[in-house]
């Protein structure tokens, strides 16, 4: 396996239903990494316990799960693989259990979309960098470091034509 611990783009390319070895419901997913050789391949696997199952559900829908419109329907999701082809992004680990370091999915993270979940007005942003200034002690109105945008004429004239 060429992959190594970071963040790669990579498509669902299966999921099956199952059990850990303590006999508690899973699902596993493949994903399939493009490189440069040949796709890899790798697996995540997602829980049902009292404090996995939040996890499971923000990963599911970085997926492409539509909880409000299919539910917890598991067993349609496994059955059907609505959600095969679809690309995410994750977050690869090194992982040292028993003494032996195996890379794993530490997290999967939708591709793009919406960057915050609650974004703030222009308004905001406005009263907001009037309260960092009065809390950081530049409340007087400093000189911005920025260019400033020129406007230009635009002058067209038949000598920069090229033909």
């Amino acid at each position: 396996m060429n992959l190594s611990p970071g963040v790669v783009n990579a498509t669902v390319a299966a999921m099956k239903f199952g059990y850990t070895q303590g006999k508690k419901e899973q699902i596993a997913v493949q994903f399939c990494v493009k490189t440069e050789e040949m796709p890899e391949f790798i697996s995540a696997y997602l829980y049902f316990g009292d404090n996995s199952i939040e996890h499971t559900e923000k990963a599911l829908t970085a997926m492409g799960w539509d909880f409000k419109a299919n539910g917890w329907a598991i067993d349609e999701m496994v059955q059907m693989q609505p959600l095969t082809g679809n690309e995410v992004r994750l977050v690869l680990e090194n992982d040292t259990y028993e003494g032996v370091t195996r890379l794993k999915v530490k997290w999967i993270n939708p591709i793009g979309g919406d960057i915050l979940s609650d974004e703030g007005t222009e308004s905001d942003l406005t009263k907001f960098a009037a309260l960092l200034k009065a809390k950081m002690g530049g409340a007087k109105k400093a000189k911005s470091a920025l260019p400033a945008k020129k406007k230009e004429k635009m002058i067209l004239d038949d000598d920069d034509v090229p033909f």
